[in-house]
């Protein structure tokens, strides 16, 4: 039982081999030892099983050579590997790596190359090339790919015109860190992917010329997504992939892989359903439900959610990727913080976006750059415009990928924007001919939707043709309900007047987008009688549509919003449900979530329609769900010690419950806590100005304190 332990995996021979016992197998699994099929004729044993086995006995190294001798003629390279390291037999481990098929040692982990590199005897340097060009592989997924150029550029040099499998190695290492190099002004240029697609290609046809299919689906990977994605052409990078995939068939891990990036370019082209049913692939293919690939597919659906404004599904699946994180995060997990930062802002999440980009920046192994373009996104969007202004303005220079430079124009247009600055149209609209100069004119509107949207307007007035054709194209409306009134189609306001178009309007995005057409006539014309009723809701309908074409549509008895159609109220509700769902078991998060759902919240509901019955249950259900809001920050902000935070929080409270004598208390008594006993005295004077002509007499006393007062 103890020489057995060792063995990763065993058949009848094996173990007749190391035991001496030619009914070995039968007698230990009568005995019920728990084996489990491996597959090509292996069996193994459970690990718990096998650490149990170890604690019998001592391995002993001629079992262990012996047991590599079998597995190495069972074409199982990477085992036998192991078992002769384990017996300290290394010279016999780098011979063995020497006379390989490299196809099989492609398996082998690079700890157990390095262990047996400096013994390869000298009459096979080119399996030491070889190695060397495997270990060179791993640089590229360092924090300083540029490190590989080099040694790639001198295996090539060395190699003899017979070492195909080397040379074609070295050609996909140069070419991935070609990828890495800027010009000497730090900008990536086109020129520089063209220079490395070379290398990729001739990589690609001396593995065809080989008859190496799955390293060839590897290459192509490299060209897809580093070059002509890089470059920004994804419909090329899209064909790559699709001519590899059969090249990949037989492998999981490599087709798993190819799958992967499709999903990742589907997702740039807007084909969204798509992508999610190639992630749903992935993980069928790769076997993977909770490690490596499912990381990375959720990393996927978090970018893909925050495309399509899903805040909810953005925020779930960047948790869902960090929860599974594993050796990756070590080496790129700045990169995923810093890409998390980006699409937790594009949704609304933006204090919790913040958060994000501080932990990249604290560690950022190499992603400066993705970090500094997360940063300029946050800025632009929700941030200082004056700054985002500065750091976008030296972003060009810091090597982004050809893909980016319309989305970096574009940022800097929303920044103006924001600033009053007059040059916002002119930058929108350049950048919306940058985009389509790629051959992606939707490409903005897939990828940052609402900037997008609210500069159209303005880029059109350019009379600069792809601004022009991107305003003709659909785009939804969005309806403003918190703080004011105002109906608007990709940043331009849609008129719709003061009366009864609007009021309907109103009427039915304030209940929730469904309204019984029975209940909406009673409401706007109490004294008419039903048939006068439905005339006139006839022609309401009929001047709305004139100005906001299918706002509000008639599905038989019910009036119903317009498809498509962004409700900030809505919105509003949907983010505060997820705050207070999450307070129980994830305080930070939902702390995060509420500040973003605070930041939708621009005023009461429809403030120029205090008296109108019909707004006042959704009026006061909004107040409610933002005091809840504050009152959840407050509270968290206290537990944490923050009590200025907690303070303010309480104090914008007061503004929508002044008449509500606890709030009051609990502003003293966090100022009590301050040491600022003035100050809490000044609060328990005002809640007395304010309470006392409702006949409520605020407490001088506050419990578990001295009086005040």
């Amino acid at each position: 039982m103890a020489r057995i332990a060792p063995l990763p995996l065993v058949d009848a021979e094996l173990l007749c081999r190391v035991t001496g016992d030619e009914s070995f197998l039968r007698r230990a699994v009568a005995a019920g030892l728990p084996l489990t099929a491996a597959g090509d004729g292996w069996w193994q044993l459970p690990g718990p099983v096998r650490d149990h086995l170890a604690t019998l006995g001592t391995p002993e190294p001629g079992v262990l050579a012996d047991a590599a001798d079998y597995y190495a003629d069972r074409g199982e390279i990477a085992t036998a590997l192991q078992m002769l390291l384990a017996a300290g037999e290394v010279e016999p481990a780098a011979r063995l790596l020497a006379e390989a098929d490299p196809r099989k040692a492609e398996a082998i982990d690079a700890l157990e190359l390095l262990a047996v590199i400096g013994r390869i005897p000298d009459e096979v340097l080119d399996m030491r090339r070889a190695i060397d060009a495997e270990l060179a592989t791993d640089l590229i997924n360092s924090s300083t790919p540029l490190d590989a150029l080099a040694v790639g550029k001198r295996i090539l040099a060395a190699a003899a015109p017979g070492e195909w499998p080397t040379r074609a190695r070295a050609l996909t290492v140069i070419g991935q860190a070609t990828c890495f190099r800027r010009d000497d002004d730090g900008s990536l240029s086109e020129s520089t992917l063209r220079e490395a697609a070379g290398y990729l290609d001739q990589a690609m046809e001396t593995y065809i010329a080989m008859d190496y299919p799955q390293a060839t689906s590897g290459a192509a990977v490299e060209r897809a997504v580093r070059v002509e994605l890089g470059c920004g052409r994804a419909h090329e990078a899209l064909r790559i992939l699709d001519e590899a995939i059969p090249h990949a068939i037989g492998h999981r891990r490599r087709t798993g892989r190819l799958l992967f990036y499709r999903a990742q370019i589907l997702t740039e082209l807007g084909r969204h359903d798509e992508s999610q049913a190639a992630l749903d692939e992935v993980l069928r293919v790769g076997g993977d439900a909770g490690g490596l690939l499912a990381s990375f597919v959720h990393w996927e659906r978090m970018i893909l959610a925050s495309y399509r404004g899903d805040a909810t599904g953005a925020l779930e699946h960047a948790n869902q990727a960090e929860a599974y994180r594993s050796d990756w995060w070590a080496v790129i997990g700045s990169e995923f913080l810093a890409e998390a930062a980006d699409c937790l802002d594009r949704v609304g999440h933006i204090a919790l976006a913040w958060e994000y980009l501080g932990r990249a920046g604290s560690e950022p192994r190499g992603y400066e750059r993705t970090i500094a373009m997360a940063e300029c996104a946050l800025l632009a969007r929700h941030g200082d415009p004056v700054l985002a202004e500065e750091r976008l303005a030296t972003v060009h220079c810091q090597g982004v990928f050809p893909r980016e430079r319309w989305r970096i124009t574009l940022l800097r247009a929303y920044a103006a924007w924001r600033r009053g600055d007059g040059a916002a149209g002119f930058l929108a609209a350049h950048a919306f001919e940058e985009a389509a100069r790629l051959g992606q004119p939707q490409l903005p509107l897939i990828r940052e939707r609402d900037v997008a949207e609210a500069l159209i307007a303005l880029a059109s007035e350019t009379g600069l043709p792809s601004a022009a054709a991107l305003e003709a194209s659909p785009v939804p409306m969005t309806l403003s309900v918190l703080g004011r009134f105002g109906l608007s189609r990709g940043g331009r306001a849609v008129a719709i007047g003061p009366g009864q178009a609007a009021q309907l309007l109103k009427m039915v995005a304030v209940a929730g987008g469904r309204v019984p057409a029975e209940r909406a006539m009673e409401a706007l014309w109490p004294e008419a009688d039903p048939e006068a009723g439905r005339n006139r809701l006839r022609t309401v309908l009929g001047r709305l549509r004139q100005n906001a074409h299918e706002a509000v549509t008639r599905e038989s008895e019910l009036l119903v919003l317009g498809t498509g159609i962004r409700v900030d109220l809505a919105e509003f509700h949907r983010d505060a449900r997820q705050a207070l769902a999450l307070v129980g078991g994830d305080p930070a998060t939902a702390v995060a979530v509420a500040r973003s759902a605070i930041a939708r919240y621009g005023g009461d509901l429809l403030p120029d329609d205090p008296y109108e019955a019909w707004a006042e249950a959704p009026r006061e259900a909004a107040r409610r769900s933002m005091l809840d809001l504050l009152d959840l920050c407050a509270t968290e902000a206290a537990n944490r010690g923050n009590l200025d935070e907690a303070r303010h929080m309480v104090e914008r409270s007061l503004e929508l419950a002044p008449f509500e004598e606890d709030r009051y208390l609990r502003i003293a008594g966090i100022l009590l806590d301050q040491g600022r006993r003035g100050a809490a005295l000044s609060v328990l004077r005002r809640a007395r100005a304010v309470l006392a002509p409702l006949g409520i007499d605020v407490a001088v006393e506050l419990p578990g304190r001295d009086p005040v007062a």
